[in-house]
């Protein structure tokens, strides 16, 4: 393996010494270490040989922190940084993750921690060299192609058009990127016998290639019509599982210079009804649609839509899950194995192949959207759209619009039809979270459309059928809501034909330390982290806390202590003050915080004097300090940062 030039960039003189020997020691070419982030750009913008990758403290003296100059190095020449810290607090390590690093090292750390973290850097970063390499060829053979070339995801949302696609549908690519296809590719079928059917949209949802055995209108930008031959095929992985489509096309020589066909005058043609209807604009067919205010990483960008209800709309796959740790399919994402969490799993079996609504009730934070999907997952309705609906989240005055849909002039602003998120649950399930939060006229509305499964959009006349299952779902007491007149008694009677109580984590306790392991290891995985384990003391603790924000309290704090943690074992002195308090976790016997606490203090106090000394008598040599106290490199260091005046 050939080992590479690393720059250091590590204000601790002590600290980059010993990394520096250490790197030299395996074979890296490490010619000198720097001090700020100032020095380090200086070095990178003049240096005729650039490093192959950077090792960079956040925490460095002068006026740019680790974290700016590490983003200078990355965007101006393209190098790799890894960051190595001690440094914890989260706004930090938010930062530093918007650089986009290759590695994340928090200190104390072994040397060879640090090499491994370079070879999978280096590795990382050669695979997206390769990647990138690749994308530049497929586009560059794109370009030259003599069709036309349009490729779209499984939301029918355009991702790549080519400089001819361009010529032919009037718009350029950065106007085109991120819309959706049929905004763009507006086509009419001439003697089609299904005006309705749009074969790219079946391309995608279907998997099926398809080429029109009938002539095609390429409506343009400027209104101009061309005639077209087109072929759309699905785009697959090696799977089988369908990423989108690509549409390959091009004009008909039949056509003179006027766009028009020897037999028929394009410009005098009256396209057939709904025949330029985009995704936007109708019911996908197969969709799912993810409702939640709170994401605005995922907001649905559509025309029809307010910003920010509808996240995004895709392709739901229906796969069945693989069956691990001997749970039954589809339970894998419910975590615990406690009387009642098993109670909630026997209610959805006994209801999979039903349609009946379904009322869940339990806290804020124990999972009843899981619980939700769930249910969906193992009905009759399956393959059908779930559309979630947190009722809080969205005003008031936008809801019934999002519920029912509107017609064109039904208010100002309705510039449009938009079709409500009741017609995308058709044949499927709507879950609404937090019902007893609707308006009262509202809550009258829905109670029409269970009874008599129809509906007329805000300002519509039409009476639109719908058949769908709902599930509702609540954080209060239904016969406290329905006391105050919160809720609705004949709603309340048509959505409670199965009532499901998810318990609040307080009330299954023995679950903590199975949902703080799933966790755990997710967390791991997501930030891709080596392993870490939760010490015997530590999960304890989270056991005895009260956990009033439930499972997503629990996973918020396993992914902070995941994160913040700078030893493999996560234990007492990691968690949160608030938990390790007197209120939220004692002993039989008051006295046992108050021992704890003494003996921590006399500790401290012989750790500073013996550390001072055995490092002064090998004149701050920590290997050597280490090998002959019989501990440790790790803790040492660990003692220096801890008791800074040991230096």
């Amino acid at each position: 393996m050939t080992y590479k030039n690393v720059l250091v960039v590590e204000d601790e003189l002590l600290v980059a010494n010993n990394l520096k020997t250490g790197l030299e020691g395996l074979g890296y070419n490490v010619p000198t270490f720097l001090t700020s982030g100032e020095k380090a750009i200086q070095h990178v913008d003049e240096m005729p040989q650039k490093p192959d990758i950077v090792l960079m403290d956040i925490q460095l003296n002068g006026p740019l922190d680790g974290i700016q100059a590490a983003e200078y190095i990355h965007n101006n020449h393209d190098i790799p940084v890894v960051f190595l810290t001690a440094y914890s607090e989260e706004r930090v390590l938010q930062r530093a993750l918007k650089t986009m690093p290759y590695g994340y090292i928090v200190k104390p750390y072994m040397i060879k921690e640090v090499h491994s973290a370079i070879q999978i850097a280096i590795n990382k970063y050669k695979q997206e060299g390769q990647l990138k390499e690749t994308e530049r060829w497929i586009t560059s053979t794109l370009k030259s192609f003599a069709y036309a070339v349009i490729t779209v995801d499984s939301r029918g949302v355009i991702k790549y058009v080519n400089s001819y696609s361009e010529s032919l549908i009037g718009w350029n690519q950065k106007e085109v990127l991120g819309k959706n296809l049929l905004e763009v590719f507006k086509i009419i079928n001439i003697n089609s016998s299904s005006s309705k059917e749009n074969p790219v949209l079946k391309a995608i949802t279907d998997g099926i290639s398809h080429k029109p055995d009938y002539e095609t209108v390429l409506l343009a930008k400027d209104g101009t019509k061309k005639s077209i031959n087109y072929y759309t095929t699905p785009i697959s992985e090696s799977n089988g599982s369908n990423l989108g489509a690509v549409i390959i096309f091009q004009p008909v020589r039949g056509c003179d210079s006027n766009n028009k066909f020897k037999n028929q005058d394009l410009n005098n043609f009256v396209p057939a009804k709904n025949a330029e209807e985009s995704f936007a604009d109708r019911p996908p067919n197969d969709l799912e649609i993810s409702v939640n205010n709170n994401d605005r990483d995922n907001e649905f960008k559509g025309t029809n839509s307010s910003r920010g209800i509808i996240d995004s709309i895709q392709e739901l796959p229906q796969k069945r899950s693989k069956q691990s740790g001997g749970r039954p399919p589809g339970f894998e994402k419910i975590i615990g194995n406690s009387p009642a969490i098993l109670h909630v799993m026997n209610i959805i079996k006994q209801i999979e192949n039903t349609n009946s609504n379904v009322l869940i009730t339990g806290k804020t934070g124990t999972g009843k959207d899981l619980i939700a999907r769930t249910i969906h997952n193992h009905s009759l309705r399956k393959g059908k759209n779930f559309v979630p609906l947190v009722c809080v989240a969205i005003p008031s005055n936008l809801l019934e619009s999002e519920l029912f849909g509107f017609e064109k002039g039904a208010f100002t602003g309705a510039f449009g039809r938009k079709y409500g998120l009741l017609e995308f649950a058709h044949e499927g399930t709507v879950f609404l979270n937090e019902i007893s939060e609707l308006e009262p006229n509202l809550q009258a509305k829905l109670l029409e459309v269970i009874q008599e499964r129809q509906f007329r959009r805000i300002g519509g006349k039409e009476l639109i059928q719908v058949d769908l299952r709902v599930i509702a779902a609540m954080n209060k007491n239904p016969k406290k809501e329905l006391s105050e007149n919160r809720l609705r008694k004949d709603l309340y009677y048509r959505l409670n034909v199965i009532q499901i109580h998810i318990p609040s984590l307080n009330k299954r306790k023995e679950d903590i330390p199975l949902i703080a392991n799933h966790f755990l290891k997710s967390t791991l995985k997501k930030n891709y982290m080596e392993h870490k384990e939760i010490s015997n003391n530590a999960m304890d603790m989270l056991m005895e806390y009260k956990w009033p924000g439930n499972v997503r309290q629990l996973q918020n704090i396993i992914e902070r202590l995941v994160i913040l943690s700078r030893n493999t074992d996560i234990d007492v002195d990691d968690l949160p003050d608030y938990i390790k308090s007197k209120n939220s976790y004692q002993l039989n016997n008051s006295i046992v915080p108050i021992y704890r606490m003494a003996k921590k203090n006399h500790l401290d106090k012989f750790e500073r004097k013996y550390f001072k000394k055995i490092l002064e008598e090998t004149n701050f040599n920590i290997s050597k300090a280490a090998k002959i106290a019989g501990i440790s490199y790790r803790t040492i260091y660990r003692a220096m940062k801890r008791y800074g005046n040991l230096l």
